[in-house]
């Protein structure tokens, strides 16, 4: 941290935008939160593998 972001415009070599994003960023914050939370959630809903369940009888 910082990240420091230049956003161009197609075919030009001027940046339009800049910012600057550090710890105190509120949307990097929630974008972080969420993004911790999303994978949470899709390593909770994978299936156990085949060969980690105990043998069917």
């Amino acid at each position: 941290m910082p990240i420091d972001l230049l956003v161009y415009s197609v075919n030009c070599l001027n940046a339009n935008q800049q910012h600057r994003i550090d710890e105190s960023d509120e949307y990097f914050r929630d974008l972080c939160l969420r993004w911790n939370d999303g994978l949470k959630q899709a390593f909770a809903s994978l299936p156990s593998p085949a060969w980690s369940l105990p043998p069917a009888q």
